[in-house]
């Protein structure tokens, strides 16, 4: 089973203008813009180390802000900008505290799941990505771009600077993080990819259950399972992942076995009346004489390879599946035409998606228009997969960013 439902909302920063007066330093003022840089020095070729390393971890900018540096990677680090956000919104200044990740998708993520965890409130919270990772998503819709070069260029004082300058003339817009709770039956388990002490990446057993939060989206099928072998194969320069994303890509490309109609029974949906079934296969359409017809929403056609549910526009590394997915997936009356609308990731509606076959995946990193439009949903969902008959069935489980 696999729920998801949306989690309070935070705030994201968009870029702003990018001319960089550089100024003298100025004592603190309770007007500055707060910001805390957690950095992951290992992401970005190591770029984001040129902070991380420098002696000093702090800069101001006159009549504009002071920026802290922490590292992502480092415990005590990491705690020390945890409290220092928490005491910021205890003071309740005029300014928000405004958090910034120099990391990949997943960067941002962890630290907001710390930061709930510890006891913020996410909607006195600013937070901005900087493209330091492979694909940047999160950081391509929000425009701060997809290459980390740009916000490392000059000294250290020089860089920070700069930072502190385009987040004082970015503004703030609502984004919705959702929440989501996957649980296997007790002969299940789930696979995850960890790394040992020798930092060599492991097949890790993580229990029954998992909870994650999420901003970008969740799907399930080979895209997925694409994913798996890449972080089990991910090094430490963006240029080399992508080279191991297209790899793992061509060698999944003709599995069958992560397909749709082997895996999944129905989407359900909770509604002011209760929960009712949302997707399902063309297999269960009342007209269909090959399965157990029951009464759906929607019914996906065909048997596709991935089930997409999108809360931003990108998705691997610029993708735009919504915008480019002309084309309904789903089943419909003779002369019927669903409508649509633009995405927005502060609606509290997730977009669901299909990629029809393996290749699509492999299609939509050249060329967009491969996938096909299902729905525009708000959730809670809940995901039913199929019982395990004669051998056990593995499903490929994506949380992204």
């Amino acid at each position: 089973n696999f729920e998801v439902g949306p989690s309070p909302s935070a705030s994201l920063l968009p870029e702003g203008k990018k001319t960089f007066p550089l100024l003298e330093e100025q004592k603190e003022d309770p007007s500055f813009l707060q910001i805390l840089l957690f950095a992951n020095p290992l992401s970005g070729g190591k770029q984001a180390s040129k902070w991380i390393n420098a002696e000093r971890k702090k800069c101001t900018l006159e009549n504009v802000g002071k920026i802290r540096v922490y590292s992502v990677i480092d415990p005590a680090s990491r705690k020390k900008g945890i409290d220092r956000i928490i005491k910021l919104q205890s003071k309740r200044t005029q300014n928000l505290p405004k958090l910034v990740t120099a990391g990949g998708d997943g960067t941002i993520i962890g630290v907001l799941e710390d930061l709930l965890e510890a006891g913020a409130d996410p909607h006195m919270l600013e937070f901005a990505t900087l493209p330091f990772g492979t694909g940047n998503d999160t950081a391509r819709t929000t425009n701060w771009g997809h290459k980390a070069d740009q916000y490392v260029k000059g000294t250290v004082e020089e860089s920070l600077k700069k930072l502190i300058f385009m987040v004082s003339e970015a503004s703030a817009q609502r984004i919705n993080i959702w929440s989501s709770c996957s649980n296997t039956r007790e002969d299940g388990c789930f696979l995850k990819i960890v790394h040992n002490a020798k930092g060599k990446a492991i097949r890790a057993n993580v229990g029954h259950n998992i909870t994650r939060k999420f901003i970008n989206c969740f799907s399930f099928g080979i895209d997925a399972r694409i994913g798996f072998g890449f972080d089990k194969n991910r090094t430490k320069s963006q240029g080399c992942n992508l080279c191991v994303y297209c790899w793992e890509g061509t060698k999944k490309m003709f599995s069958g076995d992560s397909k749709l109609n082997s895996i999944l029974d129905t989407v359900e949906i909770q509604t002011e009346n209760g929960i009712e079934t949302l997707l399902a296969s063309h297999l269960n359409h009342p007209t269909s004489k090959k399965g157990q017809s029951f009464q759906s929403k929607y019914y996906w056609k065909d048997n596709p390879s991935t089930l997409l549910f999108a809360n931003i526009p990108s998705f691997m590394g610029g993708r735009l599946p919504w915008r480019n997915g002309k084309k309904p997936g789903i089943m419909l009356e003779k002369g019927e035409k669903p409508k649509y609308f633009d995405q927005n990731f502060g609606d509290g509606i997730l977009e669901l998606v299909v990629f029809p076959k393996a290749m699509s995946i492999a299609q939509e990193a050249i060329w967009g228009g491969n996938s096909k439009r299902i729905a525009q949903e708000p959730g809670p969902f809940h995901l039913h997969f199929k019982d395990p008959t004669e051998k056990k069935i593995k499903t490929w489980l994506n949380i992204d960013g």
